[in-house]
């Protein structure tokens, strides 16, 4: 299994990336378009295009409204962040709430108890955050220790029974060294055939060992770091070669429902939760909006006739 994971507000620049990764010519074993999970942040959010993203069925998941580090925070600073723009998601771009299930924390950085308290009482299902530098690793849930080594950032302490852990393997760049996200393993000499490279190995430690789904975790330096589109078409190029082989590219939230409930690959064309599923909405013309909240004027773009709401976060 493979995964795409897309980082930070959707917005005009990156949603014509998107629109070209999923166009429809990159298909699973199933027949079915591959699918991404989007974890969005609030601060410059283009809702319009986000409705656009849900209605062709990728997932939308959680980052935050303010993008602050929120390690240290509340379990109340951290339902303000998720559940606010939680509702934001539905409000804006008629994402239905109850599809929500998965946070990923701002810059990587797990809150600990007080985080995985509130993913409980709010029912949502998995954070996608952590980096290991061990595995390749399987999730698991919260309901015992972690596997893994949690050195460094703000762990649980104490089980919360149901949540998932769905860990970031470290990516090693072409030179060897290991990163935590995409963009960190890429340097200005890097071109569109090294990138495709850098993918290449990166994805067959995990297809080659124990299957763990590789997870690519892009925001928008990632995508934009080469000229001429550089890095967009090698992951093109990648999931081409990827497609030709037996492997499902579906969302977090796919990864979890089959752990739930494991089929064969034989039988994984027949898997409910992995079939074509589109979701059809009336297109809403989108407004532009200013907040008055802010030290600054932040614009974003909402659908349909939202009025002069926004949405912000004060100091928890």
């Amino acid at each position: 299994m493979v995964i795409l994971s897309f980082d930070d507000a959707i917005t005009d620049r990156t949603i014509n990336v998107y629109k070209s990764l999923f166009n429809g010519r990159h298909r699973n074993p199933n027949g079915c378009a591959i699918k991404g999970t989007f974890f969005i942040s609030h601060q410059w959010n283009n809702y319009d295009q986000t409705q656009w993203l849900y209605g062709q069925g990728h997932e939308i998941a959680l980052n935050s409204i303010t993008h602050e580090t929120l390690a240290n925070k509340s379990k109340e600073r951290w339902r303000h962040e998720m559940i606010g723009l939680k509702e934001s998601l539905e409000a804006f771009s008629y994402v239905d709430k109850e599809s929500i299930k998965g946070v990923r924390a701002p810059q990587l950085l797990i809150g600990g108890d007080a985080q995985f308290q509130m993913m409980e009482e709010e029912k949502l299902w998995y954070d996608n955050s952590m980096p290991v530098n061990e595995g390749p690793l399987w999730p698991q849930t919260l309901d015992h220790s972690l596997s893994w080594d949690c050195s460094g950032q703000n762990c649980p302490r104490r089980p919360h029974k149901g949540i998932w852990m769905v860990p970031l393997q470290l990516l090693q760049a072409n030179n060897g060294i290991w990163h935590n996200t995409a963009r960190a393993a890429l340097k200005p000499t890097d071109s569109r055939s090294s990138v495709m490279q850098f993918l290449r190995n990166n994805f067959y430690r995990n297809y080659n060992t124990n299957r763990a789904p590789f997870i690519l975790t892009a925001d928008t330096d990632f995508l934009t770091y080469l000229p001429d589109n550089g890095v967009v078409l090698a992951i093109n190029d990648w999931l081409t070669e990827v497609g030709e082989q037996d492997v499902y590219v579906v969302t977090v939230k796919q990864v979890i429902s089959w752990m739930q409930t494991p089929v064969a690959l034989s039988e994984a064309s027949k898997f409910k939760p992995w079939q074509c599923e589109r979701r059809l909405k009336d297109h809403m013309q989108p407004c532009e909006v200013m907040s008055a909240k802010l030290p600054q004027n932040i614009q974003g773009s909402l659908p349909g006739n939202c009025g002069s709401i926004w949405l912000w976060v004060q100091a928890l």
